[in-house]
């Protein structure tokens, strides 16, 4: 018997990008729950064994940068992938306050799926066999880190 697939979880308040991420990352195999906001997400993570967390940066109540920040104070181990298509300033910049706070993966949208997938699946590997190092090329130029 197989043992049941991770579960992710993906917060992302543009609900046409959620339910095409959702779509995406459920064919790849993985069980995924789905929130709008970080408050949503915060009381998912505390219900479910969540292995990994896609987020996004600019959102309502709790945004992004404050979820990753509670998520590395409850979860220190949780992979965190945050995604930002910009606000007032580039996604870049969004991007480099979110991996100062402890994301493991940034990447700006729109962005290659397949890119987060092999990120996704990466990240669960290290996750199991943390001496892995596993640094790949950066999608578009932004930046990928390990855990602040």
């Amino acid at each position: 018997m197989n043992p049941p697939p991770p579960e992710l979880l993906l917060i992302d308040d543009d609900v046409a990008m959620r339910s095409m991420l959702f779509r995406a990352i459920s064919r790849a195999g993985y069980q995924v729950h789905e929130a709008g906001d970080g408050r949503e997400g915060l009381k998912i993570l505390a219900n479910h064994p969540i292995a990994l967390v896609v987020t996004d940066i600019i959102m309502p109540d709790v945004e992004g940068v404050e979820l990753i920040f509670r998520i590395r104070k409850s979860h220190p181990w949780m992979p965190i992938i945050a995604m930002s298509g910009g606000g007032r300033m580039s996604p870049k910049g969004y991007l480099d306050v979110a991996k100062s706070c402890g994301a493991n993966r940034t990447i700006s949208k729109p962005f290659d799926i397949d890119q987060l997938l092999v990120w996704v699946a990466e990240l669960l590997v290290e996750k199991k066999n943390p001496a892995s190092t596993a640094q790949g090329p950066t999608a578009r130029g932004d930046s990928e880190t390990g855990p602040a």
